[in-house]
């Protein structure tokens, strides 16, 4: 789910747009953790703006900043 998350964010989509698009892209599909292609969506967007709720704007936005450091530090 934090997967889905972080892509929503970095490629500034919508709930509804981003669940749409993530299923018919293999590289988000890879980055999100699926070793095949599938066509179906991973989730509704409810359950998308739930997750993000529960989790609480502070920590999705720490989560964001530690992976982007990780990222940089990694390259």
């Amino acid at each position: 789910m934090f997967a889905l998350l972080h892509l929503k964010h970095a490629f500034n989509e919508s709930d509804e747009g981003f669940v749409e698009c993530r299923g018919e892209t293999p590289t988000w599909q890879f980055f999100s953790g699926q070793a095949y292609l599938e066509l179906r969506r991973p989730c509704d967007a409810a359950t998308l703006i739930k997750f993000r709720q529960l989790l609480g704007e502070e920590c999705v936005e720490e989560l964001l900043a530690q992976t982007i450091n990780w990222l940089l530090l990694s390259s």
